[in-house]
């Protein structure tokens, strides 16, 4: 007798025959573990688990993520510093899940520890025996009152984004003369010296086109040394001064105004200053998801409240974070 298959059943088996994994359409109730969040920290921590838990485990695991492509944001200074592909920075989602458990694609809306259960945000639940939470971090750009509506115009970009990366190389690129200012946040960051990565290319490209004297460029953070580890400190502040970038600490951007081509900073004590730009690069306050910070797994600062030591949350034991949504001290890094 022949077997009946739906179309959805056959696209289902082709891509995992192919090596993909598509999207779970029929939610179980309950999953052994539930993993929240497909970047870096997700990915690895459900390609360790299918390694060290027998098969026989690997089905009642869960990864919960809703974009359709995994990104590499490190690539993203290279795509606005030397002008690389930033295509190249992105893989189908579907290929970089495990093969071998449930990707569940929706958006987390919130969280439910004493139930142990997540509610999506199309409303549906599922619980889990162990939660982790790697949902990374946002990028706040409306949190600075005309810098969302600058972006990629009025020579203003970003590297933060797949999106704005490719736009600063081109302000790179068309950059003579002028006033280049480069900023960053009190907020941990993504990749806490790629504000300053981003910076030194540009630098090295207006100096490899010989325009490099006449563009002045201004490295403005509103944290009080341009870098937190004090060793690495005293070796940048050598390298921004044999550069000839000045750096300006405690220097915070509160507005953007992309039709005057200006930038206010708020400074130690209140005062305000407003510095004039050709190229405007610009690090966005950044902060844990929004489904995080208002929720009860979440310390006071938003990240999820985890022991430094275990990655364990400190008020339920079955929930575990890493990476940069986590309370961890260290850089909101793959690397750290």
């Amino acid at each position: 007798m022949a077997m009946k298959i739906s179309a959805r059943r056959l696209v289902t088996v082709s891509r995992q025959w192919a090596g993909a994994v598509a999207p779970e359409q029929d939610l179980a109730e309950k999953y052994r573990v539930v993993i929240v969040g497909g970047g870096s920290a997700g990915i690895s921590v459900a390609s360790q688990l299918l390694k060290k838990l027998p098969k026989k485990y690997h089905k009642e695991i869960a990864l919960v993520e809703p974009r359709d492509q995994h990104f590499y944001q490190p690539y993203w200074t290279m795509v606005g510093g030397l002008g690389l592909d930033v295509r190249n920075s992105a893989r189908p989602m579907e290929m970089m899940v495990p093969k071998g458990l449930h990707w569940i694609k929706q958006s987390c809306a919130t969280f439910e520890p004493q139930q142990n259960r997540i509610e999506f945000a199309d409303g549906r639940k599922v619980g889990y025996d162990i939660l982790v939470v790697a949902a990374g971090l946002q990028q706040n750009f409306g949190l600075v009152p005309g810098l969302a509506e600058s972006m990629e115009k009025n020579n203003v970009a970003s590297i933060y984004s797949f999106e704005h990366s490719p736009k600063v190389w081109e302000n790179v690129q068309a950059l003579s003369k002028g006033k280049a200012v480069f900023t960053n946040p009190a907020t941990a960051v993504n990749c806490g010296g790629a504000p300053q990565k981003i910076a030194y290319l540009a630098e090295a490209a207006w100096r490899a086109r010989g325009v490099r004297g006449a563009v002045d460029i201004d490295f403005c953070t509103a944290t009080p040394g341009i870098f937190a580890c004090p060793t690495y400190k005293v070796a940048l502040e050598a390298i921004m001064a044999e550069k000839g970038i000045q750096a300006h600490v405690k220097t915070n951007l509160v507005e953007v105004d992309g039709d005057a081509r200006t930038a206010s900073f708020e400074l130690e004590g209140g005062e305000l200053i407003t510095k004039e730009f050709d190229f405007l690069h610009v690090t966005p306050p950044m902060s844990a998801p929004e489904f995080i910070k208002k929720s009860s797994i979440a310390n006071a600062a938003g990240f999820v409240d985890v022991d430094r030591e275990t990655c364990q949350h400190n008020v339920y034991p079955n929930i575990y974070s890493l990476g940069d949504c986590s309370s961890l001290p260290t850089s909101k890094t793959y690397s750290a």
